[in-house]
């Protein structure tokens, strides 16, 4: 009791000491700076928070009934909210930036039921702006399709296409064009979808305004404000690899004359850490598409990335190399679309490297469906390079392996991939033959 009555006392002083000196405090910075075991008697400007906290102070935030306080929070800290229950009510009556703040947040952790709920929330709202749009697609990158807190792939879209058609939605910010290229990407790498696919290209069609060839080249150009340089040059990969999955905004005259028309770039050694290995090596398989993989700086690019995996594995042996299996193929793709010298590497080791992560691809788990337009994805490459004799049981052991995964689980990528190694097996079968006779 005396301590009951010893916390009441200080709350109440500290109730008085923020109306007295911090007046335009919201209701909720009020409420958790009468928490001083939680937060610290500094809130929210110099916050003290314990692992022991993190429940409470989301809880403090739901009681304070602030939900623009409680949004913000998420984005800055989403991990609070694991077991926080937010009434339907509570969303219902919430404007849409804070529904918006709610689904980018749990995007940055992990899909929950309040992110769909949230979700589910924002695209009932008639009027939206593109920014909230933006954040629903997204949100899709986090959304695994097994998940039961996965978000409606479809009904997203069709939402973000009716948006961005809108001219009164406004324009989104070079950032957000990037994360909206990413999350549409992130459809296309998933089974084959008929309705989906076709609504990815009505939403990049809404989007044409917005994706002209001089936009897009001052991301690459690093004339994003607002960002450090690194930060910069992370966009400018991660917009490259959004785009090798894109090809209606490739194929638009004035991004096509816009990638053409770029010289031997500079990268920097190392990226952010929202830039992995895949990122990097999709960038260059775009750069080799588009004809330009050393005015692009791909083979830069692929050096790097074996020092990275040479450093990471001189310091654990044992440890997981970055240069993953699925960044590995996408690396003999890169090398079999720029036609590249096999006997140039910027490793001697380099092409015994990427047929080991082809290896790893063709012993991976059947259920997994990146692994498998991997596969098939390793398994062109081989043709293409002219490795498919040499490396025959290998080559097998990939189409065994995408086989094994059914129909059902390859992307569109990965049937034109198929049928282009069909071709190639004809083209060769053919031409076995006439030598014979």
């Amino acid at each position: 009791q005396q301590d009951d009555q010893q916390d009441g006392e200080h709350k109440s002083k500290a109730e008085d000491r923020a109306a007295e000196l911090w007046p335009f405090l919201s209701p909720a910075d009020t409420y958790m700076s009468c928490l001083p075991k939680v937060v610290g008697p500094c809130w929210p400007f110099r916050p003290k928070l314990g692992e022991e906290a993190d429940a409470m102070v989301a809880e403090a935030l739901v009681e304070s009934g602030d939900m623009l306080d409680l949004a913000l929070l998420a984005q800055a800290s989403p991990e609070y909210f694991d077991a926080v229950e937010i009434l339907p009510e509570q969303l219902s009556a919430s404007s849409p930036a804070v529904l918006a703040a709610f689904v980018a947040a749990a995007s940055l952790h992990q899909p929950s039921s309040l992110q769909r709920r949230a979700a589910e929330e924002l695209m009932q709202r008639r009027t939206l702006r593109a920014r909230h749009a933006a954040v629903l697609v997204t949100a899709l990158r986090s959304s695994a399709a097994d998940s039961p807190n996965a978000l409606p792939v479809v009904p997203v879209l069709r939402v973000a296409a009716r948006v961005f058609g809108s001219k009164q939605s406004g324009v989104l910010s070079l950032e957000d064009t990037v994360r909206v290229l990413e999350g549409l990407a992130h459809v296309r790498s998933r089974p084959l979808n008929v309705e989906a696919d076709e609504l990815v290209g009505s939403t990049l069609a809404s989007l044409s305004s917005q994706l002209s060839g001089s936009r897009l080249a001052q991301i690459v150009v690093c004339a994003v404000p607002g960002l450090r340089k690194e930060e910069r040059r992370g966009l400018a990969i991660r917009l490259l690899a959004a785009l090798w999955d894109l090809p209606e905004v490739v194929g638009a005259p004035s991004v096509s004359a816009w990638l053409a028309s770029i010289q031997r770039t500079r990268w920097p050694r190392s990226f952010p850490v929202d830039v992995n290995e895949e990122s990097v090596a999709a960038a260059a398989c775009l750069l080799a598409r588009c004809g330009i993989f050393k005015e692009g700086s791909a083979d830069f690019l692929l050096a790097r990335a074996l020092s990275r995996n040479a450093a990471a594995k001189s310091k654990e042996p044992d440890g997981d190399p970055p240069l993953s299996p699925i960044a590995g193929s996408l690396w003999l793709c890169a090398l079999a679309q720029a036609g590249a010298d096999l006997d140039a590497l910027p490793r001697p080791d380099c092409m015994e490297l990427l047929l080991g992560c082809a290896g790893a691809l063709a012993d991976s788990d059947p259920r997994d469906s990146e692994s498998t337009t991997g596969a098939a994805r390793a398994a062109w490459a081989l043709h293409a390079l002219g490795k498919a004799q040499e490396q025959e049981d290998l080559v097998k052991r990939l189409l065994l392996r995408v086989a094994a995964a059914g129909p059902e689980s390859l992307p569109a990528h990965a049937w034109a991939l198929l049928r282009e190694v069909l071709a190639l097996n004809f083209n060769e079968g053919t031409a076995a033959e006439g030598t014979s006779a």
